[in-house]
């Protein structure tokens, strides 16, 4: 019931809030989000029933709705005004790879903060988030912000990304790609269960994917400027959909190293899709843009990890991942043709 509601609020406030943050500027909609991230995590502090959990479950999506989208075009902006020359795959790799890193403390360190009081790892979140909120107070504003457009100006996202192909189609794989990605993390408690792993053990699992994610966060730029931006993609889409098979088909534990192989793969693809979203897109279409993205990817969510979950609990989790490898079949092989328009479009040009 609290993903549902978190995902819900999101759904409703993330495209919104994404044109507020055109509207009003990155660093305002960015500070007014950490603030709501504190105000989330100190009420976490002080439920004692269940519909004080789901209401913080709704704010905790509220802050969510505010950065995503803003967070992204904040540090594109903000990369490029000081780095023309070179490619955003790096930025977005570099932020991958630290997002990344962050979780790989969170993992290892959360459960031991917990046996010492159930509260402390909330605490710890509320703390972040104060010092998050000084950090953003510092930071600079971005050149969009010189240039505020107007309410009319930014409304017009919605028909910009219907009438730009190259948009389009990386928006719609960004997306996708997220939800096929994002959707299998709900079952890897259960292949950790069903393979017969020591509960010590499953935090350096999820650092192993992680951590991986690190490598594959911190090599994207330098790939990118080797390869190029469409194959690096393609890389990845292919990737993605192998450790899936690579999981659900490979018996034992060594199918844990499906996983592995889907954390490095997507930081890879995710970044240069992000880097080629900002590089086509207006200052004053940013963050609505991104945030549109992410809605689509909620929207998905809330159909695909309830999916996974039934076929897991119909049969269990490696015939889930198989399913998941088969429909992801047609997915990837649709976000490999969008990306070969886009690159036709640009080629053309």
């Amino acid at each position: 019931m609290a993903d549902i509601i978190f995902r819900m609020v999101v759904i409703f406030f993330e495209f919104p809030f994404g044109i507020l943050g055109d509207y009003l500027g990155r660093k305002k909609s960015y500070l007014f989000g950490a603030f709501i991230m504190i105000i989330t995590f100190s009420s976490m502090l002080f439920v004692y029933n269940y519909y004080l959990l789901l209401l913080c479950w709704g704010l905790w999506a509220l802050g969510v709705a505010l950065i995503s989208g803003t967070d992204k075009a904040y540090i594109y902006e903000l990369y490029r005004d000081v780095n023309e020359e070179n490619d955003a795959s790096y930025i977005f790799g570099y932020f991958s790879a630290i997002q990344s890193l962050t979780f790989v403390i969170s993992h290892s360190t959360s459960g031991f903060f917990y046996g010492i009081h159930p509260n402390l790892p909330i605490l710890l979140n509320m703390v972040f988030s104060i010092v998050a909120t000084i950090i953003i107070i510092t930071l600079p504003k971005p050149p969009s912000e010189t240039l505020k457009p107007t309410f009319k100006q930014v409304l017009t996202t919605t028909k910009l990304m219907f009438n730009d192909k190259v948009l389009r189609n990386v928006v719609i794989s960004m997306s996708v790609l997220l939800m096929y990605y994002w959707t299998v993390t709900l079952i890897f408690q259960s292949l950790l269960l069903y393979l017969g792993f020591n509960v010590n053990y499953y935090g350096i699992v999820y650092a192993l994917f992680t951590g991986l994610g690190i490598i594959g966060g911190l090599i994207t730029g330098s790939m990118v400027k080797k390869i190029g931006k469409l194959k690096i993609i393609t890389f990845g889409l292919l990737f993605t959909l192998g450790a899936m098979a690579f999981t659900g088909l490979i018996p034992d534990v060594w199918c844990i190293l499906g996983i592995m192989i889907l954390g490095f793969s997507y930081p890879l693809a995710d970044s240069v899709l992000k880097a080629m979203l900002n590089e086509n897109i207006e200052n004053k279409h940013r963050a609505s843009i991104m945030s549109f993205s992410n809605l689509i990817s909620s929207v998905l969510l809330i159909f695909s990890r309830p999916l996974v979950g039934f076929f897991t609990d119909a049969w269990n989790v490696k015939v889930s991942f198989t399913i998941w490898f088969i429909i992801g079949i047609p997915i990837i092989l649709s976000l490999m043709l969008l990306m070969y328009q886009v690159y036709m479009v640009r080629k053309s040009s």
